[in-house]
Formats: C-alpha cells, sequence, structure tokens
C-alpha cells in the first residue's frame, strides 16, 4: 500500500500518513486545522516522488456547515496560521531536526481557492509509507 488517498469499498476514503506525524503532536486543535491538513494530504498521488503545489476549494474546508462569507476567511485565516506555525520534532538518535509542515499556503478570496505546498522536509511522512502509519478518514 502506497500514501495518500486509499479507497476502501465504494464510500469510503481513507488517507495514509505516517505514525511519526502523529507521535510529533502536530495534529490540529480544530476541525478545520484537521480539514486543510486532510485536503493537502488527499491530493499526494501515491505515484509522487516530490511534493508539489496542491489546490483545493474552501467549501471543502467547511463543507456542510452554514457560515457567512466573513465567517469562512476569518476561520480560514486562524486555521492556516496555527498550522503554518505548528513545528514538528523529527528525532533520530540522540539528535533531532525541526521544521515546519507547510512551506506555504495562499487563499485567492475571489475564487475560494486554497493553494500550497508542504515543507519538503517531511516528505517521508506522506510519500512512500509503508510501514508504522495511520489511516485517516477524511
Amino acid at each position: 500500500m502506497e500514501t495518500g488517498l486509499v479507497k476502501i469499498g465504494m464510500e469510503t476514503e481513507l488517507i495514509k500518513m505516517s505514525n511519526e506525524l502523529v507521535r510529533s503532536r502536530f495534529f490540529p486543535k480544530t476541525v478545520y486545522e484537521m480539514r486543510i491538513l486532510m485536503q493537502f494530504a488527499k491530493r499526494i498521488d501515491v505515484k509522487d516522488e516530490q511534493f508539489t503545489e496542491y489546490s483545493f476549494h474552501k467549501d471543502t474546508v467547511f463543507a456542510g456547515e452554514n457560515l457567512r462569507g466573513g465567517e469562512t476567511n476569518r476561520l480560514l485565516n486562524e486555521s492556516t496560521d496555527h498550522v503554518m506555525g505548528k513545528v514538528i520534532t523529527r528525532k533520530s538518535g540522540s539528535s533531532w531536526k525541526k521544521c515546519n509542515l507547510f512551506f506555504e499556503i495562499e487563499f485567492d478570496s475571489k475564487t475560494g481557492v486554497i493553494k500550497g505546498s508542504l515543507h519538503p522536509s517531511v516528505k517521508d511522512l506522506f510519500i512512500g509509507v509503508r510501514d508504522h502509519f495511520l489511516l485517516v478518514n477524511e
């Protein structure tokens, strides 16, 4: 099984990511932050060798919510600030390395499109994950 989007049956979509991400205490504190992470993760193709720029519409983050435009923009702004500000500590023996999960996130309020890229240092948390992974339901 590769990383990225995994379909089981016709209805369920699961996203595969390394357990190291879970152990890093990165996991978002709000449902919107988790949805942003999941939207990026589900766009990673199992054949990818490098991250590319990924994009999706803000409605995927706020699906089923009855929020006004100003409220969604405020929540989106707060949520992206939080996920971009999180630091992941990667341990290796007695050494460690710190990085952010996201390299950049951009929002076009006219089109409603969110685009961005994950930091290259976390590629192995999503691409080529074969052992010790978590399947997350979108």
